[in-house]
């Protein structure tokens, strides 16, 4: 298992007996003096029981992977295929206070030979592999072809040491993240927020970036390892005597956009 805690990378091997969950909901409300509506995020903590398959009493061999200075965070830990290596998003704050989120890969075992993926004096995040391991796609506002004032980004793909050149995958005014590559390489998931909306949606791209096709309305998607299903976040608003409450469940739909299907009702 690979988990990040305050910025640092652990790898565990082994599990408890079950698995805790954190629902995350946003409960809204309607100030009665000004109108304004009012979002209150609440956090539901889950213990859930794993496959007994995959039990074991008690957690072993937890390991720091890296060693990193205070104004330093790290997000969106993704392991290559081969799980030699571990891409993460780097979150630099210097004493400035310009941000900067990069992309590096380290070695999954001794935490040594970071390479900086992504050289680019841009923001870089999301990043994913491919099944291959060869490449990491990414979401980028690289200047030169954006404008990073605007916190648009797209779609990119780097080699995996950050050396052959990079391929711009997606175009146009939205914004593209979440990417994710399914196990065969010919598709790429991904979320995007197309220009004056506020909500995203769930795309497909070819691995080279054509036919882009508008599946659903969506968000954080991931591929079923046979490629048949994408699973995905959905937020839903429920209208209670308290206000509006928003819900994020996880849905399903087959990778042609048909049967979207709801899968927690919590």
């Amino acid at each position: 298992i690979l988990f990040v805690i305050i910025g640092l990378i652990f790898i565990i091997n082994g599990c408890s007996s079950q698995m805790k969950l954190v629902r995350h909901e946003f409960e809204v409300k309607q100030d009665s003096k000004t109108g304004e509506e009012i979002s209150k995020a609440i956090e539901t903590e889950y213990a859930v029981d794993m496959d007994t398959s995959e039990k074991s009493i008690y957690a072993l061999d937890i390991t720091r992977v890296t060693d990193n200075s205070a104004n330093v965070e790290i997000e969106k830990v993704a392991m290559s295929p081969d799980g030699v290596r571990i891409a993460y998003q780097e979150f630099f704050t210097p004493l400035k206070g310009n941000k900067n989120f990069n992309i590096n890969t380290v070695n999954s075992t001794t935490g040594i030979g970071i390479i900086r993926v992504a050289t680019e004096s841009s923001n870089d995040i999301d990043p994913c592999w491919t099944p291959d391991g060869k490449y990491i796609v990414y979401s980028s506002d690289r200047k030169g072809i954006l404008d990073s004032k605007t916190g648009v980004t797209k779609l990119w793909r780097i080699g995996s040491g950050g050396i052959g050149g990079v391929t711009q995958l997606t175009f146009g005014s939205s914004t593209d993240f979440n990417a994710d590559v399914s196990r065969d390489g010919q598709k790429i998931v991904f979320s995007s927020i197309v220009q004056g909306a506020t909500t995203p949606k769930i795309f497909t791209i070819n691995s080279d970036g054509s036919e882009p096709t508008e599946l659903c309305v969506g968000d954080m998607p991931k591929w079923s390892p046979d490629g048949k299903k994408i699973f995905f976040i959905k937020k839903t608003e429920t209208e209670t005597n308290k206000g509006k409450t928003i819900y994020s469940q996880i849905w399903s739909i087959f990778s042609d956009g048909s049967n979207p299907t709801q899968l927690t009702f919590m």
